[in-house]
């Protein structure tokens, strides 16, 4: 009998897999993104002007690596800055036309990717598992459910075409 692995285990080498498949297909369709600035821009079309700092913590990372993924979205024209009118020190993040266009082959391409992964997956194993990853996150203080309610979204729809 094979002995169970490790959750962290489990749940490392899901998002290496998910990570990796998201890389290898945006390379294959000549996007010119990495992985981190493919995640920025699906936040960036689920959230109203978010700033840097919503980005990092949303992200878990620091505001460093945020603001250089941005300063590449910006000079690729998909994204821009503005400063908050109340408060000089906030810069907010908008998606510009170009990005608007951009995410929708972006959001594409995440839909062929999920397919494929969730492939042979029913709709309440998928449910099951969503519930599961929300318990999780509550469980260790992540405070992300607009963006979990717009995957699991997502995830019902790649569901019924998979049943």
């Amino acid at each position: 009998m094979q002995k169970a692995k490790p959750i962290g285990y489990m749940l490392g080498q899901t998002m290496r897999v998910y990570k990796n498949m998201i890389t290898a297909t945006l390379k294959e369709n000549k996007y010119d993104l990495s992985f981190e600035q493919y995640v920025m821009m699906m936040i960036l079309s689920m959230e109203k002007e978010p700033t840097q700092q919503d980005l990092a913590n949303q992200l878990q990372k620091d505001k460093s690596s945020i603001l250089r993924h941005t300063d590449v979205l910006i000079k690729k024209r998909y994204v821009a800055r503005i400063t908050d009118k109340n408060d000089k020190r906030m810069k907010k993040l908008y998606l510009t036309p170009e990005g608007k266009d951009m995410i929708i082959h972006l959001k594409a391409l995440a839909r062929q990717v999920e397919s494929r992964l969730l492939y042979g997956i029913n709709a309440a194993e998928v449910n099951t598992f969503m519930d599961v990853l929300g318990k999780i996150h509550t469980n260790g203080g992540l405070e992300d459910e607009f963006c979990c309610l717009q995957e699991n979204n997502q995830n019902d729809d790649i569901q019924n075409k998979n049943n």
